[in-house]
């Protein structure tokens, strides 16, 4: 307690586990959390309360939960270079050859206009 309050700080790691979303490779990124809270017993003032305290008694599994969530990455990737699937056969661009494409013909919805006779 410092001043009749409290400054309180979480830090912890997490992992995630599950697909990438770029290529579907296994992925496991690390997750750093560090939240803090202040609480003052007493105060009116939502900025000098913490919603996890009641009384004395912190509900750290609530604010652990919460500062975890806020953590969490915006989408899980196997790596921050990941370069996901190819978008015409869906091989693993991280695996396929240098310079993987395909050739493309004509849009098929433009073929009617082939037969347009402009002269």
């Amino acid at each position: 307690m410092t001043g009749g309050g409290y400054a309180l700080r979480l830090r912890f790691g997490a992992a995630l586990s599950g697909p990438c979303m770029r290529c579907l490779q296994p992925a496991r990124p690390e997750t750093v959390v560090d939240a803090r809270e202040v609480d003052v017993p007493g105060e009116t003032d939502d900025d000098l309360t913490s919603p996890y305290m009641t009384g004395e008694v912190l509900d750290i599994a609530s604010w652990a939960r919460d500062a975890f969530h806020l953590a969490l990455p915006p989408s899980v990737v196997c790596r921050a270079d990941c370069a996901g699937l190819c978008a015409e056969c869906g091989i693993d661009l991280n695996t396929a050859e240098p310079g993987h494409h395909h050739e493309r013909g004509p849009d098929p919805r433009w073929a009617k206009l082939r037969e347009l006779d402009l002269s």
